[in-house]
């Protein structure tokens, strides 16, 4: 997938954050209750294989840059660049599910493992 402005957006289908505080400069991620903004490799420079995973062990080659909850209400947990141009729904149990997040390169990932388990199972 190539993302035309370097982010990828993992939220909740109803999710109104803004992440109007997040400074991409300072961190490559930045978290709501119920939204995830990620850094990832800007389409110009390449593409970015993003997996998304239910539960399992750690990718150890990679770099854990989230690993905590995240609020989907919907039972939808949508994934998206900045523009809509591309999207993806993955159905997950409604509520708190737990997220761990794993890139390459922490700013400017190429790829990205997302391990999405419901809140109390591993």
């Amino acid at each position: 997938m190539s993302f035309s402005h370097g982010l990828l957006v993992i939220r909740d289908r109803d999710s109104t954050s803004t992440h109007d505080r997040w400074d991409p400069s300072t961190s490559g991620i930045d978290v709501e209750p119920d939204s995830i903004y990620l850094a990832v490799l800007n389409a110009i420079d390449g593409a970015v294989k993003v997996n998304f995973i239910e539960g399992g062990e750690p990718d150890l080659e990679l770099i854990c840059v989230y690993q905590g909850s995240l609020e989907v209400s919907s039972g939808q947990m949508i994934a998206h660049d900045p523009d809509g141009d591309i999207t993806a729904v993955f159905y997950v149990d409604p509520g708190v599910n737990q997220l761990r997040v794993e890139v390459d390169e922490d700013g400017e990932a190429s790829t990205v493992n997302v391990r999405c388990s419901p809140a109390g199972r591993p």
